[in-house]
């Protein structure tokens, strides 16, 4: 595990293949990082839909918050406990190795791991670890938000979302937690993903949320875009 300065703000030990790209001296996702480490209290709890190597979700961590991670590819399952051993992080408050859409599969609840990792997450770290989508889930198990939420007992006060175009479906699943819990939402998304792969456009999903009674706040085009969007009550 290498020592790694991210944005050259925020000290973290990676993996080799993780610790070399060039973006962590270059800037990465540096408003939505800003913006999440000025927001984040101790003691927050956080669902973190996309979580991928789960350094994002590690420096959350490192911040004060209980982060609870989702992601569907088993193979970086074992880079997240290889970045939370590596740092001395207590364990994530859980994890869910699926996707979330917007119904649940009838074997959703293979996926869930509460205070404990999964079986997979033993294996070796690799950087070529490929993505998995929604659109192709194959076996993988799917739920709502809603239903991970409560079969979880975590309620976030923190969600943030970055899958590639299926924002639209998640979230959708995830309306009961938006109007009842009332979490600050952290978007990344591709728009030409959202229409091209899921005919669904970012104008649409945008206004679904703040008519939810959310106020969005763009913080950058960078590969993607991102926004926040703060509870008005």
């Amino acid at each position: 595990m290498i020592p790694t300065l991210v944005n050259g703000r925020w000290s973290i030990l990676l993996p080799e293949h993780r610790a070399a790209r060039p973006e962590w001296v270059t800037g990465w996702e540096r408003e939505r990082l800003d913006h999440m480490h000025s927001t984040t209290k101790p003691g927050d709890r956080v669902l973190y839909v996309g979580a991928e190597e789960s350094e994002m979700c590690a420096l959350l961590q490192m911040w004060g918050a209980s982060v609870f991670l989702v992601e569907p590819n088993e193979l970086v399952i074992p880079n997240a406990k290889a970045i939370w051993d590596a740092n001395g992080l207590e364990m994530p408050a859980g994890m869910y190795v699926g996707f979330c859409g917007g119904s649940d599969s009838v074997n959703w609840a293979h996926g869930v791991y509460v205070d404990s990792w999964p079986d997979c997450a033993h294996g070796p770290v690799i950087g070529d670890h490929g993505f998995k989508e929604l659109r192709d889930p194959g076996e993988r198990p799917v739920v709502t938000i809603d239903t991970l939420v409560d079969a979880a007992g975590f309620f976030p006060d923190m969600l943030s979302m970055d899958i590639e175009g299926a924002e639209t479906l998640a979230l959708h699943g995830a309306e009961q937690v938006l109007r009842q819990h009332r979490p600050r939402l952290y978007i990344s998304h591709h728009p030409e993903f959202g229409i091209d792969q899921y005919q669904v456009y970012s104008r649409d999903l945008r206004d679904w949320i703040i008519n939810l009674g959310y106020a969005e706040t763009l913080l950058a085009y960078e590969h993607e875009l991102h926004a926040v969007y703060e509870p008005t009550a």
